[in-house]
């Protein structure tokens, strides 16, 4: 597996875990670089399938994880916390599509109020993952609101 240059970027091509040639690009015209992401792959292909998943992520259309990231953690001998993160999910769609589907039910009062709450556990346009929403930090968001104490009803 040789890196090659086509105009100003690098690529690598070789050969996926299901047997598919992939050619994917580098993000740099720098060879020596290209040539450490084309050795960081030969590498996880001879240790037979088990970073089959992080390589089939980085030549997926498109791509679930980009190569300079799996290249990070294969430095840091970490590949374990970026295959974490590829099985985690971002909540942040999720907050919206919940509220759409509620609020044909709800009073517009309602609705503004529940997207208060869940902009203030899960702010607008930021990835948040699934394995931080967790009791502590359900309980510190929950402390840190502006709250007071439930009327009684007679």
């Amino acid at each position: 597996m040789i890196p090659f240059l086509r105009g100003k970027l690098g690529y690598d091509k070789w050969r996926t875990p299901d047997g598919a040639w992939s050619q994917l690009a580098t993000g740099t015209r720098d060879r020596r670089i290209a040539t450490e992401y084309a050795r960081m792959i030969e590498r996880m292909e001879q240790r037979d399938s088990q970073d089959s998943d992080l390589i089939l992520a980085v030549c997926a259309k498109p791509p679930r994880l980009r190569v300079e990231d799996l290249l990070s953690a294969f430095r840091a001998g970490a590949p374990s916390a970026i295959r974490a993160r590829l099985n985690d999910e971002d909540l942040d769609p999720w907050g919206d599509r919940w509220l759409s589907s509620r609020e044909a039910g709800l009073a517009p009062d309602t609705s503004a109020h529940y997207r208060v709450h869940i902009r203030h556990f899960i702010p607008a346009g930021t990835p948040f993952w699934l394995t931080a929403f967790t009791t502590p930090f359900v309980r510190s968001g929950l402390d840190g609101l502006d709250k007071l104490p439930g009327t009684k009803r007679k």
